[in-house]
């Protein structure tokens, strides 16, 4: 038997003018959550055996973050997250997952991108360039 489960009831939330509270954001349709990659650093030297680059542990990143919501034009959402984007300190937001995990992380928003197709619903993808390390928990 599979062990998946789906993603509804994840939630997205921004920190409020109130330190340590938090309130959602949108009407989320799709979360991505910080990615985790690392760098490498060639450590290949004249002496690497058989001539074979050798690499060492670099720099981890944990990327970014992804929101997909409901757009609605003037919206709290939209407005909040413009002021993020217009801000050059990092904000704090939250991940909460319907199983009760979550991860919390400090991030600069590099994108906010509303659309109104002639057909179907308006949406906004937003995106959060993490500024150090996420708590997962």
């Amino acid at each position: 038997m599979t062990d998946a489960v789906h993603g509804f009831g994840t939630v997205f939330q921004r920190e409020t003018t109130v330190p340590g509270t938090y309130a959602d954001l949108g009407t989320p349709f799709d979360v991505t959550v910080p990615e985790l990659t690392r760098d490498t650093v060639d450590a290949t030297s004249h002496k690497s055996p058989n001539r074979v680059r050798e690499f060492i542990s670099g720099l981890r990143d944990q990327g970014e973050a992804g929101l997909g919501i409901n757009y609605v034009p003037g919206g709290t959402a939209f407005t909040d997250l413009k002021a993020d984007w217009l801000d050059d300190d990092p904000v704090n937001y939250k991940i909460l997952f319907p199983n009760g995990e979550s991860v919390s992380f400090s991030a600069f928003v590099t994108r906010v991108t509303p659309t109104a197709p002639m057909e179907g619903k308006k949406t906004l993808v937003a995106r959060f360039k993490l500024a150090g390390e996420a708590t997962w928990s």
